[in-house]
């Protein structure tokens, strides 16, 4: 037997070990995924948005779409998808009007299968990740908007989280034709 071979205990020992290391290692890596705080942040309709990573499959640049002629000017159209089609819903003209400005930096949030309609949202003003393991949510504020959640403060500023939920399965959303 060679100096390096290890004998049999020492195999089980060594292998326990490594199984023991191992599982208190992933232990710790999702409790500390469960209790991470980050969200995506962007601003859009006057308020300032907070949606769970896990809500968001990618961010991209602006890719090419088809128009889909009879609908509201909020959804831009449909894009592919590695594959399937996505409806790329123009977040703050939904929420502001067509008056919104059109930003040629704008990006693509593609929402979670999860959610049941399959969609991007498109955004101008992307912020990026904001950890709220130190703010506390707030009251809800006297803003009434069907899709607030969770209100944050931090440096003064106000950030909701955006109830994805609710607002695919709101009428405003759903109703994307045109009358």
């Amino acid at each position: 037997m060679s100096d390096t071979a290890l004998s049999k205990p020492d195999k089980e020992l060594a292998l326990r070990d490594y199984q023991r290391d191992l599982l208190t290692r992933t232990q710790s890596a999702q409790q500390s995924s469960s209790v991470s705080q980050k969200r995506l942040a962007f601003s859009a309709g006057g308020y300032r948005w907070l949606i769970q990573m896990e809500d968001a499959i990618e961010i991209m640049p602006m890719p090419p779409m088809v128009p889909v002629p009879g609908t509201y000017d909020w959804l831009r159209g449909l894009m592919n998808y590695r594959g399937r089609l996505v409806s790329v819903i123009d977040f703050n003209r939904l929420l502001a009007g067509p008056e919104a400005s059109k930003n040629n930096d704008d990006r693509l949030i593609i929402l979670s299968d999860r959610l049941s309609v399959s969609c991007a949202l498109q955004v101008a003003d992307l912020r990026g990740l904001l950890d709220l393991n130190f703010s506390q949510p707030k009251s809800r504020s006297t803003a009434n908007h069907p899709w607030l959640g969770a209100r944050y403060v931090i440096d003064d500023v106000d950030w909701y989280e955006l109830n994805l939920t609710q607002m695919v399965s709101d009428p405003v959303f759903l109703k994307a034709y045109a009358e």
